[in-house]
């Protein structure tokens, strides 16, 4: 056993997001349906897994602003401007890539040596909070990790890697692929490390 500890750097549509204030944090919820009886009312009886939700969390300290606004603002290429509702937030989500950082001011090896979220956009429903006074800004970013369209090498077994499916050079979306027949074995994948 070993205790598991490490700074990491992150990139975001392949640009530095710069310092972090406590690292990157990763979590994720596991949703079901409850199964009822009208003789029990509201007591769950069973529950049906309906798939999971993934983020990941930080805080930026010290950053490229250009960089940042692009994460936290997608609705528009000019921060302020909103475009119509109704566009598909997997389209315009990018990749997270974490790096462990290594070296000799880093003696530990941290695990994963890298960890790859393919589709990442700021999460619905979060507020951004951009603090204009005499004080340095922190600004907490919370990223919604969206899976993307991944088969198992054999069918059916989840002790084997899944490939990621990309078509010129794009990741597709689960269930979205045209050409793929085999929806049993169409799964999401929410990150590779």
């Amino acid at each position: 056993m070993t205790i598991h500890s490490g700074p990491y750097r992150g990139t975001w549509n392949s640009l530095a997001i710069g310092l972090v204030l406590d690292g990157f944090n990763i979590s994720y919820a596991n949703r079901a349906r409850k199964l009822t009886t009208d003789s029990l009312g509201e007591t769950g009886l069973d529950y049906l897994h309906a798939g999971q939700d993934m983020f990941v969390d930080f805080v930026v300290q010290e950053y490229d602003a250009a960089a940042l606004q692009t994460m936290i603002w997608h609705q528009n290429a000019v921060f302020g401007m909103a475009d119509r509702s109704g566009y598909s937030l997997w389209d315009r989500a990018k990749t997270l890539v974490l790096t462990a950082c290594t070296g000799a001011s880093s003696p530990e090896t941290p695990v994963p040596a890298t960890a790859t979220f393919f589709k990442t956009i700021l999460a619905p429903d979060f507020d951004i909070n951009i603090a204009l006074a005499n004080r340095e800004r922190y600004i907490p970013v919370r990223l919604l990790v969206l899976p993307v369209h991944a088969t198992q090498a054999t069918a059916n077994d989840p002790t084997t890697a899944p490939s990621v499916y990309t078509s010129g050079g794009a990741y597709a979306r689960p269930g979205a692929i045209t050409g793929v027949t085999d929806d049993c074995n169409d799964i999401g994948y929410f990150a590779f490390a």
